[in-house]
């Protein structure tokens, strides 16, 4: 049990960033099939609202549970949002090299992508948008 607690204790951060960050995609998933299947919304203003309601929510729970820290809240969303579209790009980059290279496509692609995305992020985000010195 000790030891459980001590690979906890030393990931905490990042085992909470990747809980987080789950709850963000369901969010994204869920808002994206409501407004495109149920209110008829284009898909790419749907995503659009779909990935930006998910950043959000991610933003909100590590800013004030993972990484506690309160202050230049607008300032560390506009980073956490510019982070989180810089994962969006890098994860169509490695989809499309998955694809091209290794014929690797679609779902299996994606699924792929995550962890190195979610690692990416972790380490802008930790960095950078929750930085102290920020």
């Amino acid at each position: 049990m000790q030891k459980i607690k001590s690979v906890f204790t030393q990931n905490r951060e990042i085992m909470l960033y990747s809980i987080i960050g789950i709850t963000g995609v369901f969010i994204d998933l869920l808002t994206f099939y409501f407004l495109y299947n149920n209110l008829g919304f284009n898909q790419y203003l749907a995503n659009f609202i779909s990935i930006s309601l998910g950043i959000t929510n991610n933003f909100c729970w590590n800013r004030s549970i993972n990484f506690r820290i309160k202050n230049k809240v607008s300032k560390r969303f506009l980073s956490f949002y510019l982070v989180g579209t810089f994962g969006l790009i890098l994860s169509n980059l490695i989809i499309f090299i998955l694809e091209y290279a290794f014929a690797i496509q679609g779902t299996p692609a994606k699924v792929l992508s995550i962890p190195v995305v979610t690692l990416v992020q972790f380490y802008l985000n930790k960095n950078i948008s929750f930085s102290k010195s920020l």
